[in-house]
């Protein structure tokens, strides 16, 4: 074989192998948003059973970490949300008074968000990486569908965390280029 079939079938070779990689990579980030699914138990979420979730949050950008991530929690599992500690994030939940009372006679609160926030540029998530946070709830009594909104940050083009880029996993889940999560939660089978 000439060397110049042999550098031509080089090309042919690497250009197959790009296009390969290419058809791999592009629907991985097509893919990639930002969401809420369950961990444990895997499978369909069931009515009244307690699970934990994990928010999970890719960074789809060439250059700019991810530093914070605030989720809006459903008022259907606002009452029984818990979240585990991570010491590489500060974690803070937003909470309000229901006025009801729970079985020890504490309290009852609502968590209307819960933020995430990177303590330090080393916990940022880098581009092409994504970051996972556990959360625990009692899923509702009733069948219905769950949507968690998430709002993700990036440091700005700069570097810096001043005048973040947002992207807001808002909305329609069926039609909008950054929708929010949703999930079923089914009936669970009868017991007997």
């Amino acid at each position: 074989m000439s060397s110049r079939m042999k550098s031509r079938a080089a090309l042919t070779v690497a250009a197959l192998a790009s296009a390969g990689a290419a058809a791999l990579v592009i629907p991985a980030l097509s893919a990639g948003h930002a969401t809420v699914s369950a961990l444990q138990p895997q499978g369909t979420p069931l009515t009244g059973a307690r699970g934990t979730y994990v928010v999970r949050a890719p960074n789809e950008r060439e250059a700019q970490k991810t530093w914070k991530i605030v989720m809006i929690v459903p008022a259907e599992v606002q009452e029984s949300i818990s979240v585990r500690q991570d010491p590489h994030w500060k974690i803070r939940i937003f909470k309000q008074d229901t006025g009801k009372t729970g079985e020890a006679g504490s309290k009852v609160f609502a968590v209307r968000r819960i933020s995430w926030t990177a303590r330090s540029p080393a916990a940022e998530i880098e581009p092409g990486m994504f970051g996972e946070w556990p959360v625990r709830f009692v899923n509702p009594a009733t069948p219905t569908k769950l949507c968690f909104g998430i709002a993700q940050y990036y440091r700005n083009v700069d570097g810096t965390r001043r005048k973040s880029e947002i992207v807001n996993w808002t909305g329609d889940p069926a039609t909008a280029e950054t929708p929010r999560s949703c999930f079923d939660v089914a009936a669970a089978p009868p017991t007997s």
